[in-house]
């Protein structure tokens, strides 16, 4: 029966990031390996459309890279958190950097994915349903 469940979970995603090919290649994996998972991908390329999209949409995930223009994610996430401490972001970098990755804890996000292993968002968000 939660299988069941689980299987009839569908939802939408947030995608953040700066760079075009990154987002593709994220929407590309989540697509083939969630197919079933999710309904709807939104994408954008900076921390502040990511705060104003996750208002509008409330997605039930959001994939953020770090290092943006306009509002990097670190404080996209921690303006998101504010309002919405439910909300399930997965931070998406380049940046092997401890100090990155206690203040993305600190801040509430739940997880710190490298982007050399980009295809583990997909076993995060499917273990975190």
């Amino acid at each position: 029966m939660l299988n069941d469940i689980i299987n009839d979970v569908e939802s939408t995603t947030l995608i953040v990031d700066d760079n075009i090919r990154m987002r593709a290649a994220i929407h590309k994996i989540l697509k083939q390996q969630l197919k079933n998972k999710i309904s709807k991908i939104i994408e954008c390329e900076n921390g502040r459309e990511a705060t104003e999209l996750y208002n509008k949409h409330k997605p039930e995930w959001t994939i953020m890279d770090i290092k943006m223009p306009v509002m990097d994610g670190l404080e996209a996430s921690r303006n998101i958190l504010k309002s919405h401490p439910e909300a399930k972001i997965i931070i998406l970098t380049q940046y092997d950097d401890p100090g990155y990755y206690e203040l993305a804890q600190k801040i509430g996000i739940k997880a710190f994915v490298l982007k050399e292993n980009l295809s583990d968002i997909s076993i995060l968000m499917r273990n975190m349903l």
